[in-house]
C-alpha cells in the first residue's frame, strides 16, 4: 500500500512538474536601439505554454517605411552576390524561430547561408526576448547591436 502511494505521488510531481511553463505567456518585442547598415533589426512573437508563435522578424530601413524584407532594390543587390536574399531568408528565419526548441534551454537556430548576420542578429534578440519573458517584463524594449 505505501509503495503504491509513493508512486502516485511520484507520478502526481512529475505531471504537475511537466505543466508547469518557463516562461511567462504574453507577446514580446525586441529592437536594436539604432540602425546597422541602415537597418535596425527587431522581432515580436508571441509566447503561450512555452511555445512561440507569430514570430515577425525583420529590419526597418532608416525612414522606418520599409521593411527589408519587402526592399527590392536591396534584395536585387545581394541575390547576385549572396544567392539569396531577404524576402527568401527571412520567413526562413521567422519558421526556425517558431519550431526552435525553448526549453530546457534555448537552442539556437542554424539560419541560412547566405544571411549569416541576420542569423546572428535573429538569434540574438530572441534570446534577450525569452530572458524578458522569464519574468514577464518588459515585453518591449530596445538593446544594443552587439560588438562585432
Amino acid at each position: 500500500m505505501k509503495k503504491t502511494l509513493l508512486i502516485f505521488v511520484a507520478i502526481l510531481f512529475a505531471v504537475t512538474a511537466c505543466e508547469k511553463s518557463t516562461y511567462i505567456d504574453g507577446t514580446y518585442k525586441v529592437s536594436y536601439d539604432a540602425p546597422h547598415y541602415g537597418y535596425t533589426a527587431f522581432i515580436e512573437f508571441t509566447l503561450s505554454g512555452d511555445e512561440v508563435s507569430g514570430v515577425d522578424f525583420d529590419y526597418w530601413n532608416d525612414a522606418g517605411d520599409l521593411r527589408k524584407s519587402e526592399d527590392t532594390e536591396y534584395a536585387g543587390n545581394m541575390f547576385p552576390v549572396a544567392g539569396t536574399s531577404p524576402d527568401i531568408y527571412i520567413p526562413v528565419l521567422e519558421s526556425q524561430l517558431e519550431a526552435t526548441v525553448i526549453v530546457p534551454e534555448l537552442v539556437d537556430i542554424d539560419g541560412v547561408t547566405g544571411a549569416t548576420g541576420s542569423t546572428a542578429s535573429a538569434n540574438h534578440l530572441f534570446g534577450v526576448a525569452l530572458e524578458a519573458a522569464l519574468s514577464g517584463e518588459p515585453s518591449e524594449q530596445t538593446v544594443g547591436y552587439p560588438e562585432e
